[in-house]
């Protein structure tokens, strides 16, 4: 192993660049939360690996798992046209999918303060009357919304 991702990503694609097409093993990248890989300065790896894949000078397959359904938007240019475009789309059952709702109340939960808490009783009570309020608020419920609606996942709800 080397000391810095340059030296690793070079090693990584000299290994994958000094392959045969017809002696060599295929080797398929999963990477999961796929956006947060887009959300890199500047997407060098990203960038490799497709260009490795497109060029055929490995038989490779590098496959993105998120749960946001723009991620593509994220791509840069440079990246997107190495990109080949195919996307799957996996959703849960209706009877298993998370609905608008219950995330509301996950932000109910997550921001209201237990009555145990060791802060003034009228303080905690403020608090969470506050909270209560900003849930109901049809504008905040609108935000939240435009959120749910392009990426329905929790840890992107719980980071917002």
């Amino acid at each position: 192993f080397h000391d810095t991702f340059a030296e690793n990503l070079a090693y990584l694609l000299q290994c994958l660049k000094s392959g045969h097409k017809g002696h060599s093993k295929s080797v398929i990248f999963v990477l999961e939360e796929f956006d947060l890989f887009c959300g890199h300065h500047n997407q060098t790896l990203l960038y490799n690996l497709f260009d490795v894949a497109q060029s055929a000078q490995a038989p490779i397959c590098v496959v993105g798992v998120t749960a946001r359904l723009d991620v593509t938007e994220l791509l840069e240019k440079r990246v997107k046209s190495r990109f080949s475009h195919r996307q799957v789309f996996l959703f849960p059952p209706a009877d298993k999918k998370v609905g608008f709702k219950s995330r509301l109340t996950l932000l109910e939960k997550l921001l209201l303060l237990p009555v145990t808490e060791p802060l003034e009783p009228v303080y905690v009570h403020c608090w969470n009357e506050h909270v209560l309020s900003l849930v109901a608020n049809p504008e905040v419920r609108h935000v939240c919304k435009r959120l749910y609606d392009s990426d329905q996942s929790e840890r992107t709800f719980r980071t917002f």
